[in-house]
């Protein structure tokens, strides 16, 4: 056979082999174009560690869909300037709204102990910008705020008023995705949405009614799943019918307070509907919601991200930057199992759609068992050229195939060294090289499964913060290394498995049994971790805090974590430096301020809190001078000392004091107009409210809606707001004061009270506590309450003494000049209806 024959037959079958790696690429390609959005998996690159570090905050889980979007683009932004970030997670659809606030603040206002490190915060989601927003004076002073992906508009807004804070809300594709609805059910007549009261499904509500006026012939209602038991959220989905558009918005929680997943929600929705489940953010698209039109999270992320990092690089001033919505190009999903299922027209599909669940065409599905033949009848062909070639040239591809071999054999030994590296940075820390948070939280989950008898110790660094302050990150990073080096030392002494769990926080997993205070162990780990350290021969005497936690046949991992962390909790405010073990009545206050948040979380949607009034009565004349408004819960059994403060903690006080100012006013108006003459009513105004920057506007609204002169409201203001003095408080009290409201200082010797202070206070009135009163006005020391007197007086202020029980007390502080007298002597708190008839003993 001729040479050129021979090169012929052989080009062929290279040909025949090109084309059918082309074909494979081609295919590979298609199946990439098919990806679910739930399941598509980017990498994340490791982040640098540098100068600025960023907390992100997220609403949610580390394994709810949303997240994994929000966490690329954030980190495609922030690798680009050499920005750190870490994640904490509020797990908002795990736990109730009021449970997992308490928890998170524990955690967080413990992170924060005396190591605010991070330069910058981003809060993700609803849940996390409520937090931010309650706790920034406490925790995130005078740090940058971003927040992202909030459905809640109004709540975006207020926020963006914050001169520390700004952001973008998630404005979701509902107009698209009810358009895309309806080209499949042109005659539906109503459109259903799927909800829940938490603070994303609040957002998710007003967002729906707000579609009305773009479909204004359709009638619009919801499915709240937290107004029915599982059994009536059932029966109100089997009553769906053919006319109605149903949306699936948020189901985290029912009637009975049981949480599900979004597995679980998805399940029990499309196992009782007879039509499609249309949704506009990421979950549960493949799985049997229809589809609809999605917000791209990670552009989002991107955007959060930038902002951030203009503020931090100081390219821009985070109170010049306005809160804006950002619709991200949004994408349609589409599942085809779905559509096949209630026999839909595939063209009405928009355009770009993109399919998942799509079944690939049968040479695909075979293409297995095809490829293999393929490349059979192409290797005879090549063996037939082969015999054929001459043997030089048969001795030339064998070196060519000898190359090729030792090609792929150096191929797959980089590719399996690489996947060695690769396991080893998933699994550890890449500053401290021991295991990482993922490794720990396996290994305990394995001792778990595995009934095994071990006890979690979680240390915290005390004082790293300052390190980092006074010593440069560079020597807070080599102080965490050093620590990892005596815990690797340890866990060679001890069976015990050790990690990073984040930040300069430590799990020592021991495994010989429970840990107990009468063994040598923590001795000897105390002695191991406090020697001191030396960088750049300064000396650095380290201490740490530890809390210990013992494995519990009922606990998973997270309540296992939990409890070791409450210890540690406990041990950082009993003064650092010590280890306490979990004990069951840690969690007493915390479950009793669990329950508490619960009754206020009804009380502030019901706005059924009580209001008593407490007459203020004219010493020297001995008529009513006033009342003071004090908030009550009904059919409660709990103080307002009890429930105020958790108010406060949990983010209720805001609410509670807009729901009291408008009861009172209101009953002020009722007073008037059954011909009572009108008396002066003090509001109590607590330092958490000052979030609230429109409160002025609202109390203005309700004086004018009512009619009620500004002269018949006072608002007590605890010494506690008057020492913060920051911008926000001064403008609080300058519009009140433009309002013609007057102040008053409540509680008077309890705070930061010294006599000298009183001079600095523009305000009205002071009011005495009662502790002052039991504890100095006994014979000798009632000069020291006649000293208040005469220096209120000589500031041209008023006095009232509250807690007044006794005629005895009365006289001596009616003797002593006392303006207003307040106190079960003359009455306990009235009802607004007994006020009507009340009135005053004679004196």
């Amino acid at each position: 056979m001729p040479q050129i024959k021979k090169t012929s037959l052989i080009s062929v079958a290279l040909i025949l082999l090109a084309l059918l790696f082309l074909l494979e690429a081609a295919n590979m390609a298609y199946n990439n174009s098919q990806k679910n959005p739930d399941s598509y998996s980017p990498p994340i690159s490791n982040l640098a560690i540098n100068k600025k570090n960023v907390l992100f905050i997220s609403s949610y889980s580390p394994t709810y869909p949303i997240l994994f979007y929000e966490t690329i683009g954030l980190a495609e932004i922030f690798e680009k300037h050499n920005i750190n970030f870490d994640i904490v997670y509020m797990e908002t659809k795990k736990y109730s709204e009021a449970e997992n606030f308490q928890r998170f603040y524990d955690y967080i206002k413990y992170k924060f102990n005396d190591k605010k490190e991070y330069d910058g915060i981003i809060a993700g989601d609803d849940a996390a910008l409520m937090f931010v927003r309650t706790y920034q004076n406490e925790i995130f002073k005078d740090i940058p705020i971003v927040f992202f992906a909030v459905d809640d508009i109004v709540q975006a807004d207020i926020a963006g008023k914050n001169p520390m804070i700004t952001g973008i809300y998630e404005k979701i594709f509902l107009t698209d995705t009810i358009n895309s609805a309806l080209n499949f059910n042109p005659t539906a007549d109503k459109i259903c949405a799927i909800v829940d009261n938490s603070m994303t499904g609040l957002g998710d509500q007003k967002q729906f009614f707000d579609e009305k006026r773009n479909f204004p012939d359709k009638d619009f209602f919801t499915i709240n799943t937290e107004e029915k038991t599982l059994d009536e959220i059932k029966q109100a989905l089997k009553e769906i019918d053919k006319n109605t558009i149903l949306i699936f918005m948020s189901f985290l929680s029912d009637k009975n307070a049981n949480r599900y997943s979004l597995d679980e929600s998805v399940e029990i929705i499309t196992s009782f509907v007879s039509v499609p489940v249309y949704r506009a953010t990421v979950g549960g698209i493949g799985s049997g919601i229809f589809g609809g039109r999605i917000y791209d999270f990670k552009k989002a992320g991107n955007e959060a991200a930038q902002i951030l990092c203009d503020v931090l690089l100081g390219k821009r001033v985070i109170s010049e930057i306005p809160v804006v919505a950002f619709p991200p190009d949004g994408k349609y999903y589409f599942d085809l199992q779905v559509l096949k299922k209630f026999n839909l027209n595939k063209k009405l599909l928009p355009k770009n759609t993109i399919l998942v669940n799509d079944n690939p065409k049968i040479w695909k599905i075979q293409k297995k068992f095809i490829m293999p033949l393929v490349f059979l009848i192409i290797s005879v062909l090549l063996i037939f050229a082969a015999i054929i070639t001459e043997l030089s040239y048969a001795r030339k591809a064998q070196n060519v195939v000898k190359m090729r071999n030792i090609a792929i054999a150096r191929k797959n030994k980089l590719l399996k060294e690489s996947a060695r590296k690769m396991k080893i940075m998933s699994e550890n820390d890449f500053l401290t090289e021991i295991p990482n948070r993922l490794s720990v939280v396996a290994e305990i989950n394995t001792l778990i499964n595995e009934k095994a008898i071990f006890s979690l110790y979680l240390i915290d660094i005390d004082d790293f913060k300052n390190i980092n302050d006074y010593y440069t990150h560079e020597c807070g990073d080599a102080v965490l290394k050093e620590f990892a080096k005596r815990l690797q030392y340890l866990s060679q002494e001890f069976t015990c498995f050790i990690a990073r769990y984040g930040g300069d926080e430590f799990i020592i997993v021991y495994k010989n049994g429970f840990l107990t205070r009468d063994t040598d162990t923590l001795d000897t780990i105390k002695l191991v971790l406090s020697q001191p350290f030396f960088y750049k021969n300064v000396k650095l005497d380290l201490r740490f805090s530890g809390g210990i936690a013992d494995s519990e046949s009922e606990l998973d991992f997270n309540d296992l974590v939990s409890n070791a962390d409450l210890a540690l909790y406990n041990a950082k405010k009993s003064g650092k430096n010590t280890t306490l073990f979990y004990l069951p009545k840690m969690k007493a206050a915390i479950n009793e301020k669990n329950y508490i948040s619960t009754i206020l979380q009804k009380h502030c949607k019901n706005k059924s809190f009580l209001i008593h009034y407490q007459p203020q009565i004219d010493a020297h004349t001995g008529e009513i001078h006033g009342f003071e408004a004090l908030c009550r819960l009904d059919h409660s059994e709990f103080s307002p000392a009890q429930f105020i403060p958790i108010a406060e903690e949990c983010g209720y006080i805001a609410a509670i004091g807009r729901i009291v100012t408008e009861k009172v006013i209101s009953q002020i108006a009722s007073w008037r107009n059954k011909g009572l003459p009108p008396k002066k009513v003090a509001i109590n105004y607590s330092s958490g409210q000052i979030v609230d920057t429109d409160y002025v506007k609202f109390l203005k609204s309700l004086l004018e809606k009512y009619d009620i002169p500004s002269e018949f409201i006072e608002i007590e203001i605890t010494e506690s707001l008057y020492m913060e003095n920051n911008a926000v408080v001064q403008e609080l009290f300058k519009s009140l004061s433009e309002l013609g409201i007057r102040l008053a200082l409540d509680d008077f010797g309890t705070g930061y009270s010294s006599l000298s202070y009183l001079t600095y206070l523009h305000v009205d009135k002071v009011k005495i506590d009662k502790t002052l009163v039991d504890n100095y006005l006994v014979d000798g020391k009632e000069k020291f309450i006649k000293n208040i007197v005469n220096l209120v007086h000589d500031l041209g202020m008023k006095l009232t003494v509250e807690g007044v029980e006794q005629q005895w007390q009365f006289d001596l502080l009616k003797k002593l000049g006392c303006d207003y007298i307040q106190g079960y002597f003359f009455s306990k708190p009235l009802p607004g209806d007994d006020v009507e008839t009340f009135s005053p003993k004679s004196v």
